[in-house]
């Protein structure tokens, strides 16, 4: 049924956005990977607990983000589609961000350099300075519009993963306590 039903909401531009909770009697390692090759939101096994079910409904429901989507302007709407095939044209004025460093591949996802940066240390600044970028470190260029969407994609791919890990671990654990209390019945009947 999951092929049948989620897939179908997912790939519905209506409904694309609609989440989906996929139930199971079973949950698996086979249920897992249907679970995210349907593109399933949440995983839920069978029985559960409705305040369980309503507090996953809940969190699927709340809005990801407060943060309203880009606005662009017009000349950048009607250049969208004529510039596509096009090399981008040479700045009018000279840019106030440095470009990416030469040794990044221009194909290299925009999530790792980011993640990177994350843990790099930062130097405490005093109060009422701003902190001042460091002499070898060159500024980073605001993201994209299309860099975020890939970044959401990426963070989306990332949260079924997280969830199909968490259901194998679920299943392992319940596979050692079945294990462990077929052990102790055995260890004391001998």
């Amino acid at each position: 049924m999951p092929t049948l039903v989620c897939s179908q909401i997912k790939q519905h531009p209506e409904f694309s956005e609609v989440p989906v909770v996929l139930m199971s009697g079973v949950v698996n390692k086979s249920v897992a990977d249907k679970a995210v090759s349907v593109k399933a939101d949440e995983l839920i096994r069978k029985p559960f607990q409705p305040q369980e079910l309503i507090g996953r409904v809940k969190s699927l429901l709340e809005p990801k983000s407060a943060t309203p989507p880009p606005v662009a302007d017009r000349s950048t709407q009607s250049n969208a589609l004529s510039s596509l095939f096009s090399p981008p044209p040479a700045p009018t004025a000279p840019r106030a961000v440095p470009p990416p460093p030469s040794s990044a591949a221009p194909s290299e996802s925009a999530w790792p350099r980011a993640l990177a940066e994350a843990f790099v240390p930062r130097q405490p600044s005093q109060p009422g300075q701003e902190p001042q970028p460091s002499s070898g470190t060159p500024a980073r260029p605001a993201p994209t519009a299309a860099d975020v969407q890939k970044l959401r994609v990426e963070i989306a791919h990332l949260d079924l993963l997280v969830k199909k890990l968490q259901t194998e671990l679920q299943i392992e654990r319940q596979y050692n306590q079945a294990l462990e209390t077929q052990i102790r019945a055995l260890t004391e009947v001998g």
